[in-house]
């Protein structure tokens, strides 16, 4: 009867919690202060969408096509991120480096449960984003 149909879906293994440190050359937060999954990896994520369509002929070339888009179909709201700045900011060579400013040998990797080198960002490893909860779209698209 014309109706058309389409799934999406996707699934992503956890992305590796690793300790960051900040660049003062570069300005970004881009120093692996630990081995890179050292604290582990967030949860999967996977997510799935539908698309219905449905055409309606209005006489010779005319056609009008009523669209619904359901995305996250699931509703999953899972953590999609996490803050990893181990380091709150730079201040002067206090916050830890990859490399010691004294020396200039490389630091050891901090590994979890170190109590010489604590994260200094009390945000660090908690949730920083989420998926999008479902939503649904609807459209129109005419054609001639």
């Amino acid at each position: 009867f014309g109706l058309t149909t389409g799934l999406s879906t996707y699934w992503r293994s956890g992305t590796p919690i690793t300790a960051m440190g900040y660049s003062d050359w570069y300005g970004n937060w881009e120093y692996y202060l630990s081995e890179r999954g050292a604290f582990g990896r967030t949860d999967d994520e996977w997510e799935a969408d539908l698309h219905f369509g449905y055409p309606i002929r209005l006489g010779g070339r005319l056609e009008l096509n009523l669209l619904v888009d359901i995305f996250n179909i699931f509703n999953r709201q899972g953590e999609t991120g996490r803050w990893l700045r181990y380091d709150w900011i730079y201040n002067g060579g206090e916050d830890y480096q990859s490399v010691d400013w004294f020396t200039g040998e490389p630091n050891p990797p901090i590994v979890p449960g170190d109590p010489d080198r604590p994260p200094l960002n009390p945000a660090w490893n908690t949730s920083s984003s989420w998926q999008d909860p479902r939503t649904i779209r609807l459209g129109a698209r005419f054609s001639f």
